[in-house]
C-alpha cells in the first residue's frame, strides 16, 4: 500500500496499525484516521496507559482509576473516528523510568516484545507512528517511535511494513499559538500530504471532547478554533526511507 496514493484496486480493505504512547495521542492525526477508516481497517496501539497524566480540572489522582477513566476516554475517541476499538499494551509511562534505569530497560525489553508481537499478529500495510520529533517531544513520544523504527530494522520488515511519521510542518506551530507546543520538521522532508475533508475534520473534533480529562472545555475549544482556521485540509507526514545498497566510505 502506498500511503495516501489511490489504489489500484480500490475495493480491498488494507490495515493501516497506528502505533503510539498515550490515550489521546491519537488526535495528534485525528482527521486522517478518520479519512481512512471509511474503506480500512484502522488499529490503534498504545504503549502507555496514561496513569501519570492528571490535570488539576480533572481532580483524578494518579494511577489504576485515571488508566480506566483514560480507556473509556480512548474508546469513545475511536468510535468518534471510525476505527478499531483500541489496543493497550498496559506498559506505565516513562516505561519504568521512576524507578531507576534498569527498570526503564527491562521494561523497554517488553515493549519490544509485546509490540513486535502485535506487528505480527495484525500484519498492517502500514504502519504510522511519531517521528523523532516526538510531536510535542515527551519522551514517551519519542521512544515509541524510536521503539516501532528499531523493530522495523531488527527484524528485516522495512519492505513488508512501510513506515511513516507523522509530522508538523514549521509555520503550523507558531509560536503565538497553543500549537507552538508542537515540534516541526522542514516541509520539504514531509513528502507525505493528505487530504481530508470537513467531515473527517469533524470527527476529529468529536474525538478531542472525548479527553475530558486532560483537557478543560477552554483548551477544547481553542484547540478546534486554531484547527478551523487552518484552510489547507492536509496532513503531513515522512515516509522513513532506507538505502540498502553498500559503499565503502561515508562520502559516497
Amino acid at each position: 500500500m502506498t500511503f495516501g496514493q489511490q489504489e489500484a484496486d480500490a475495493s480491498k480493505e488494507k490495515i493501516i496499525m497506528v502505533v503510539l504512547a498515550h490515550p489521546d495521542d491519537e488526535t495528534a492525526m485525528g482527521p486522517v484516521l478518520a479519512k481512512y477508516s471509511a474503506d480500512n481497517k484502522v488499529y490503534l496501539i498504545l504503549a502507555a496507559d496514561g496513569r501519570y497524566g492528571t490535570r488539576k480540572h480533572a481532580g483524578i489522582p494518579a494511577g489504576d482509576s485515571l488508566v480506566q477513566i483514560r480507556k473509556l476516554e480512548t474508546i469513545c475517541s475511536c468510535n468518534a473516528l471510525g476505527i478499531e476499538p483500541p489496543i493497550f499494551l498496559g506498559f506505565h509511562d516513562g516505561l519504568g523510568s521512576r524507578d531507576g534505569l534498569g527498570e526503564y530497560f527491562m521494561q523497554t525489553v517488553k515493549l519490544k516484545e509485546k509490540l513486535k508481537i502485535t506487528i505480527e499478529e495484525i500484519n498492517p500495510d502500514v504502519i504510522i507512528t511519531f517521528g523523532p520529533d516526538g510531536d510535542t517531544g515527551h519522551p514517551d513520544h519519542r521512544g515509541i517511535s524510536d521503539i516501532t523504527t528499531e523493530i522495523i530494522l531488527r527484524e528485516g520488515w522495512y519492505e513488508r511494513y512501510p513506515l511513516y511519521f507523522v509530522g508538523f510542518p514549521n509555520d503550523e506551530t507558531d509560536t503565538s499559538s497553543a500549537s507552538a507546543d508542537l515540534n516541526s520538521v522542514n516541509e520539504r522532508y514531509l513528502n507525505v500530504r493528505i487530504k481530508y475533508d470537513e467531515v473527517d475534520r469533524e470527527k476529529h473534533f468529536e474525538s478531542i471532547r472525548c479527553h475530558k480529562s486532560q483537557w478543560t472545555e477552554e483548551e477544547m475549544n481553542e484547540w478546534i478554533e486554531i484547527e478551523k482556521s487552518n484552510a489547507s485540509y492536509t496532513a503531513y507526514f515522512r515516509k522513513f526511507v532506507i538505502h540498502t545498497n553498500v559503499v565503502d566510505d561515508i562520502f559516497d
